[in-house]
């Protein structure tokens, strides 16, 4: 059995003078626990401190999120300097800015790496599925996992994944069920010339 672990801090403050948490919720860290324990993977996320609340990673698209601008600052103070060679780290956030304007449900910081954002304030869902699925999409970046399997290519109808972003929020159906994890089977290649719509 293998360990993976996340320390997931989160933000908390006042916006107004009214109180705002920014937070996973307990049940999507249980869904994305069980997730990876059905594949022999124990899971062990820690939501351990909260940030003072700021609105969003980056400021404008002028101005948009950096790693080392926005998040090495937060993750200097807030990650448990006992725990860098062993951990994930992550910030459950609000949103974040890019040069085009926009955002997503998240970040990973490459493709094989140890840091990821959730960012799902502008998403319009706080379920636990888009919760876990977003978390486990973003950690999946952080394993060297691809949207597409081996590429980047999106929304491939036969790469049954919570990196397709047809599954991340929506999860895969399977067995009357909804399941948010890697690509569990290899499905037939597909000849476009003959899909059936």
């Amino acid at each position: 059995v293998k360990d993976i672990f996340i320390e997931l801090d989160y933000l908390k403050g006042k916006v107004n003078g009214v109180e705002k948490t920014i937070k996973m919720r307990d049940e999507a860290v249980n869904l994305a626990i069980e997730e990876m324990a059905a594949h022999n993977i124990n899971l062990h996320i820690f939501q351990d401190q909260a940030i003072p609340y700021f609105d969003a990673f980056g400021s404008s698209k002028k101005k948009p999120f950096k790693w080392d601008k926005h998040f090495d600052p937060l993750k200097d103070k807030y990650f448990t300097p006992s725990r860098w060679p062993f951990f994930h780290y992550a910030i459950y956030g609000n949103k974040y800015w890019t040069s085009k304007g926009t955002g997503s449900s998240g970040r990973s910081r490459g493709i094989g790496g140890s840091d990821l954002v959730v960012t799902l304030g502008s998403w319009g869902s706080t379920s636990k599925e888009t919760q876990a699925g977003t978390l486990l999409h973003e950690l999946g970046h952080n394993l060297g996992l691809k949207h597409g399997g081996p590429d980047h290519e999106h929304y491939k109808p036969n790469y049954l994944s919570v990196m397709n972003y047809n599954f991340q929020m929506a999860g895969v159906q399977r067995n009357g069920e909804r399941r948010f994890f890697y690509s569990e089977m290899k499905c037939n290649s597909i000849n476009e010339r003959k899909v059936n719509e």
